[in-house]
């Protein structure tokens, strides 16, 4: 689960279906984007896009993305699935 999306979008009230819109995706596809369950789906568009609505910088996401991918190859990996 992307957290840290989650953490943004609720930080500023917006549902899924309000990012989706602004991005210029279904809400089902955003969900998933969320959920974790489209894994090389932040192109640099997307995070270019999310970055303008979160009101924070690309880098930003670009950081937060790389943690939470390292954090899930950890827990692969602690349990043997990588």
């Amino acid at each position: 689960m992307r957290k840290y999306l989650i953490d943004f979008r609720s930080t500023i009230n917006l549902t899924q279906q309000e990012v989706a819109e602004s991005v210029g995706m279904s809400r089902q596809y955003y969900q998933a984007i969320e959920a974790g369950r489209r894994q090389a789906d932040l192109k640099t568009s997307m995070i270019a896009k999310l970055a303008d609505v979160f009101g924070v910088s690309a880098s930003e996401i670009y950081r937060m993305e790389a943690e939470y991918q390292a954090t899930r190859e950890q827990i692969l990996q602690a349990h043997g699935m990588k």
